[in-house]
């Protein structure tokens, strides 16, 4: 093993690292290789112990698994910060250690995508093994003057170019499936209700009550009102009637 640089590069056994894809947004979800395309789902770098390593991410691609330059999106990029995609990657790459020498993961939010060349979308990712410590952030503020390449090329370039075997390659792959049209729709229909619920507010569900229960409360008495006057009309008429009749009779 060689301590230069912090960095592992003999062959004394390498970090536990492990990459997945998890369910929903966060490192708390569960793992899984099928997802629906626009739901979210996180890719989950991780080091179950860290009292001897530390690491750090760069260089993340996905591709179609032809590593062509037309189906190859780079999601991390050579500083190791997220590289935003619009409804497919959130930025910024974060990084979590709740616990010293616990588990460390360095994760970025996505939501479900595909290439149109294949229902299966391959993630890959450098990851760098440092001793202790790496002695940096996760992502380096900087700007990324490399050239993005395509996998394939960037592996070539990395072993004929450099010595430093400790970098390791993870890989994980993820099956997208389209998202159904009744789902679709029943999401729709759940938000537009939640949406015309929210319209109405419980003092506004109040005072209309109160203001419908008034209304019908005069009219109600108008019509008692009403009625009443035409009882005691009929009954005048009706004495008046029967005074006129008696005095026909007495005379």
């Amino acid at each position: 093993m060689n301590d230069d640089n912090s960095v592992v590069t003999g062959s004394g056994g390498s970090p536990a690292l492990t990459m997945q894809i998890l369910e929903g947004h966060g490192i708390g979800g569960s793992p899984v290789v099928k997802a629906a395309v626009g739901q979210r789902i996180t890719l989950d770098i991780a080091l179950q112990n860290t009292a001897i390593y530390d690491f750090y991410v760069h260089s993340c691609y996905a591709h179609d698994g032809s590593n062509s330059p037309d189906a190859s999106i780079n999601i991390i990029d050579s500083n190791g910060c997220g590289v935003r995609l619009s409804r497919a990657i959130d930025v910024p790459a974060m990084s979590a250690q709740p616990t010293p020498n616990g588990p460390k993961h360095v994760y970025l939010h996505m939501y479900g995508f595909q290439f149109t060349s294949n229902n299966f979308v391959h993630f890959e990712c450098q990851v760098k093994p440092c001793i202790k410590s790496c002695h940096r952030e996760q992502c380096i503020r900087e700007p990324d003057t490399k050239i993005p390449v395509i996998p394939a090329h960037r592996r070539r370039r990395h072993e004929d170019n450099s010595t430093d075997v400790a970098t390791l390659r993870l890989e994980t792959v993820l099956e997208i499936s389209p998202q159904s049209t009744l789902s679709a729709a029943a999401l729709v229909s759940s938000e537009d209700y939640a949406r015309t619920a929210s319209c109405y507010s419980q003092p506004a569900l109040i005072a209309t009550c109160t203001f419908v229960f008034i209304t019908t409360a005069l009219l109600v008495l108008m019509v008692h009102v009403v009625y009443r006057r035409c009882s005691k009309s009929k009954k005048a008429g009706s004495i008046n009637d029967s005074d006129s009749v008696d005095t026909s009779s007495i005379s």
